[in-house]
């Protein structure tokens, strides 16, 4: 079978959390014979190009993954929304350029993309927003304690007037109602949660032109170097994501504290590649920069996680409990809904600002390892998972927006 051949444009925020869901969307979209075209910032043009999309890079330096993991880093809670909407000013020309040239019969980006949105709503082109984690509304913010609200706050006073002011000078520089209100995240005309339904918490913004798809996975776009795992016993998987850069200190003590641990433990750090500045590797740990994430989960027994949607729905997959230390209020929440569920248990330390010590985190994994009940919960939430549309659900809503239709092939 085949496809009335359309132009469909993605345009993404460099960042592997919201890049990689992407991806196998894209693969099955071309796969029916449309024609993706792809931006994003350079790093990520060998990912992209592995679907058999066309790549477009970002002008240098606009915007890049390590911007995006520095403003994530200094804790300040509104310091990426300043990066985006300072990216924006000079990124929606840019657009406006290449797509009118393009003409794409729709444009798919992340809820986030605010350049993104404006230059498809300048241009008046159907768009598909792409939600990575859930939208989060008043009850769940006051499932945070008045420490963790300090804690959350403290650090972003010094961005209000800053980030008022770029909203300011965008509203100038882009009239009318082309600017999403509210802009974080921003609607499409078909929106696709990459989650199940029973996750999203009730919330007002969630209207009929939503579509859960669930995850979109494909080990078959992920461009990864294999890990070859030895020997036996359990295997304990770490990674606190790659927009965090998990403190040396907290490393070193998780790894003194795993080292009589009976239990295979893959740790994931991009900043500590191959153990650097973490001393002696104890025989029964690995550190890498990077992992096949999925290959490692389809092996794991539990996953020690930030708490970030799509580890979660990742882990989930292949229904591996987790033992969850966000970094922020949003993957807090994910975190006690999965326990909620059964399938997670959470540490908050990190969300409030105080210490979590390496002792801490080896008498939860014990725990763990030893509680079946986590395992049942996460295969229960596996089931759930498996019941979504995933990738192939998604593109037959892209294709419907666009109305491409079917053809004998």
């Amino acid at each position: 079978m085949g496809y009335n051949v359309s132009t469909i444009v993605f345009i993404e925020i460099p960042a592997f959390g919201h890049i990689n869901p992407s991806l196998p969307l894209v693969r099955e979209l071309i796969r029916r014979g449309q024609q993706v075209i792809y931006y994003t910032d350079a790093e990520f043009a060998p990912s992209v190009e592995a679907t058999g999309a066309t790549f477009r890079a970002y002008p240098p330096g606009v915007v890049t993954s390590r911007a995006i993991a520095q403003a994530t880093q200094t804790g300040d809670m509104v310091r990426v929304p300043r990066v985006i909407l300072r990216a924006t000013e000079s990124l929606v020309p840019f657009l406006l350029d290449q797509l009118q040239s393009e003409r794409p019969k729709a444009v798919v980006l992340d809820s986030n993309v605010l350049w993104g949105h404006i230059a498809a709503r300048i241009l008046r082109l159907p768009t598909v927003s792409l939600f990575t984690t859930i939208v989060l509304g008043g009850p769940q913010y006051q499932q945070m304690s008045l420490r963790e609200w300090l804690h959350m706050l403290r650090p972003a006073l010094p961005s209000l007037v800053p980030i008022l002011v770029a909203r300011t000078r965008l509203l100038r520089q882009f009239k009318g109602p082309v600017v999403p209100r509210p802009a974080f995240p921003a609607l499409g005309d078909v929106n696709l949660g990459l989650f199940p339904k029973d996750f999203q918490p009730p919330n007002p913004r969630i209207d009929a032109t939503f579509r859960f798809v669930g995850p979109m996975l494909d080990p078959e776009t992920r461009v990864d170097a294999p890990l070859e795992l030895a020997g036996s016993g359990p295997l304990v998987y770490m990674s606190l994501g790659t927009l965090h850069r998990a403190a040396t200190a907290f490393l070193r003590e998780c790894l003194e504290a795993f080292a009589d641990v009976p239990a295979r433990f893959v740790i994931s750090s991009r900043s500590h590649g191959d153990g650097q500045g973490l001393g002696q590797i104890p025989p029964n740990c690995t550190v890498r920069a990077s992992v096949p994430q999925l290959a490692v989960l389809q092996q794991a027994d539990l996953f020690i996680t930030h708490g970030g949607m799509n580890s979660v729905l990742e882990s989930l997959a292949y229904g591996v409990p987790m033992l969850v230390i966000p970094q922020q209020p949003e993957q807090m929440v994910i975190g006690l809904m999965l326990a909620e569920r059964g399938a997670a248990l959470v540490r908050r330390e990190h969300v409030a600002g105080q210490r979590l010590a390496g002792v801490d985190v080896r008498r939860q994994v014990q725990h763990m390892l030893g509680t079946p009940r986590y395992q049942a919960g996460a295969r229960q939430l596996q089931t759930l998972v498996a019941a979504t549309g995933g990738y192939r659900q998604a593109a037959d809503e892209v294709q419907r927006l666009t109305g491409a239709t079917a053809a004998a092939g």
